[in-house]
């Protein structure tokens, strides 16, 4: 039984440093993207903002890389606001705000 079989009703959404890109040529994007789809998350890198494009820079060697990603239920994009990329540093952060409605019951 998964978590989300626990929780009927509930639209997960997943973040973090996920140390890859979400395309398909590579491979741990290609991995996740089953896990992904079997909870019908979408990325939500297209809602940057600003227009970033990356969240990880390696001064030295000039790399930029979008390894930071917010995975949603592909129903709640519109529940989405202000999502950028914060510029600060050689890893970035992302910051967003999710509008969601807390029932009583998901209170207890």
């Amino acid at each position: 039984t998964s978590i989300m079989d626990q929780y009927p009703g509930y639209s997960p959404f997943i973040l973090g440093d996920f140390n890859f890109e979400c395309n398909s040529n590579h491979s741990g994007f290609h991995e996740f993207c089953k896990f992904v789809q079997s909870l019908n998350l979408v990325c939500c890198d297209d809602l940057d903002g600003n227009n970033v494009g990356y969240t990880y820079y390696h001064v030295s060697l000039g790399h930029k890389s979008l390894i930071d990603h917010v995975f949603i239920h592909e129903g709640m994009p519109s529940s989405i606001s202000n999502y950028s990329v914060l510029l600060d540093g050689d890893h970035l952060a992302l910051s967003f705000n999710v509008k969601c409605n807390a029932g009583k019951s998901a209170l207890n």
